[in-house]
């Protein structure tokens, strides 16, 4: 959420955002609850309102290109990733989605050496559940990457919550590059269709 003005929150090092894991910034570094309550700093300046349209796609197939450890698996996991659904568990946050669902079987290492990693990277560890690197990943990882969320569809992933469930749809790079191109397209349209109402 985001507002004209911005929360009158005390920053923590020039900050406003918090670190529930770690519990760093304001607040104590804890979540905003039920009931909280939160002050504005000023009352909108901009008192023009402005009407849009945005496709309501509530996409429940991820599309992703295959990761550079896919061989890892076995051929029937391979199949599994492809045709089966994974439920979001409730240990999701900004660095991770944790998911659940049948175990992927990894037949050479569960563990490498650490490499560097991107957002919508899908690790597998040795429990054979994956995990969806989000906005706040780690910069290098050692799991086996079994896939990685192509660019047009992170925005959907990202807003799915606990209890959802998901399946993923592999693509090549050619029609990732192509799919990104209409994202950014359909922004572009979503802004130039923007009306100003009174």
């Amino acid at each position: 959420m985001a507002l004209e003005g911005g929360f009158d929150i005390k920053p923590f090092c020039k900050s406003v955002s918090i670190l529930s894991r770690d519990q760093i910034g304001p607040n104590e570094g804890k979540k905003i609850k039920i009931d909280d309550k939160r002050k504005i700093k000023i009352n909108t300046r901009n008192k023009k309102n402005f009407l849009t349209k945005i496709r309501n796609n509530n996409k429940s197939t991820i599309r992703v290109l295959k990761g550079p450890q896919f061989h890892y698996f076995s051929k029937e996991s391979q199949k599994d990733f492809f045709s089966k659904k994974y439920k979001i568990t409730k240990l999701t946050d900004r660095m991770g989605m944790r998911l659940e669902g049948l175990i992927l079987k990894n037949i050479i290492s569960t563990n490498n050496r650490s490499e560097g990693i991107t957002k919508g990277a899908i690790q597998v560890p040795a429990d054979g559940q994956p995990i969806v690197l989000l906005t706040d990943y780690p910069t290098i990882g050692g799991y086996p990457k079994i896939a990685n969320v192509i660019s047009a569809d992170y925005h959907f992933l990202a807003q799915k919550i606990p209890g959802e469930k998901i399946s993923f749809q592999n693509v090549e790079l050619q029609e990732a590059e192509q799919l990104y191109k209409e994202h950014l397209n359909n922004i572009s349209e979503i802004i130039k269709n923007i009306k100003e109402i009174n």
